[in-house]
């Protein structure tokens, strides 16, 4: 298992060297900025994190691509309600480490729409910090809100068109 304590420092000098101040009119100067850090602590603790999100992905993986119900609200709900007990597994600090994995090329073409899609970052507070405040603009707003009946309806209008 992941050292916490060692994750808490890692972000903690994280935040420290973004925070150098986030040009708000540069994404790509900033994204560069991003993924050198990462790829630089990624590179570090490969060892401790690599099995560690593996899993994490495959684990939601397997709920997101299991039917549990022929309706698709139902079955949305039921992968929701897994999802949200694996993410209860999580710590913060958890969280945290993996809201930048997503973004980095180890996680963003494939975990990082599992992410979005089952809210799991909806534990996560960005009030008063400049870095998660920045760099959630490059996630879905679902990823920080808890789905609601609007957009589980979504579900079902998709579906009717399909069998149309």
């Amino acid at each position: 298992m992941v050292d916490l304590l060692i994750i808490g420092v890692i972000l903690n000098e994280i935040s420290i060297f973004i925070n150098l101040p986030i040009d708000q009119n540069s994404e790509i100067k900033n994204e560069t900025k991003f993924h050198s850090i990462y790829n630089f602590t990624y590179g570090k603790l490969s060892a401790d994190f690599g099995h560690y999100f593996r899993n994490l992905y495959r684990i939601i993986k397997i709920v997101d691509q299991k039917e549990f119900s022929k309706d698709a609200i139902e079955n949305f709900k039921i992968q929701y309600s897994y999802t949200s007990i694996i993410r209860a597994q999580l710590s913060d600090e958890e969280i945290k480490w993996n809201f930048f994995n997503c973004l980095s090329n180890n996680g963003h073409e494939k975990f990082k729409p599992l992410i979005e899609k089952y809210s799991f970052l909806k534990i996560l507070n960005k009030d008063g910090d400049d870095v998660y405040a920045f760099y959630s603009q490059f996630y879905e707003k679902c990823a920080f809100e808890k789905p609601i009946e609007s957009i589980l309806n979504n579900f079902k209008v998709i579906n009717l068109q399909l069998f149309k």
